[in-house]
């Protein structure tokens, strides 16, 4: 039976600059996918649907935009914010 020292739940994951990169541009391009169906579909006049697209699509098409556009600076400020949090420089950087 193999200890869970060696199980790959406790490993760490570690994601370079470029594959973070693609995934926010993936979804990126998958929500600007949603609101293209969603302005021209006649689906739009659905509650659930209008809902979908300002609660969900839009903040994460904002959040993955900004991400792309800054991602140094979000990258120091998520830093910034787990280094107060758990107190302590001593933490890897993420």
């Amino acid at each position: 039976m193999p200890s869970l020292k060696s199980s790959r739940a406790t490993e760490r994951v570690n994601i370079t600059n470029k594959q973070l990169r693609v995934w926010f541009r993936w979804i990126h391009i998958v929500g600007a996918w949603l609101i293209g169906g969603f302005v021209y579909s006649p689906g739009r006049d659905a509650a659930w649907y209008v809902l979908t697209m300002q609660v969900g699509v839009i903040p994460i098409l904002i959040l993955t935009g900004l991400v792309m556009w800054k991602q140094a600076l979000a990258g120091r400020w998520i830093n910034a914010v787990i280094n107060a949090v758990v107190g302590g420089k001593n933490r890897a950087r993420v």
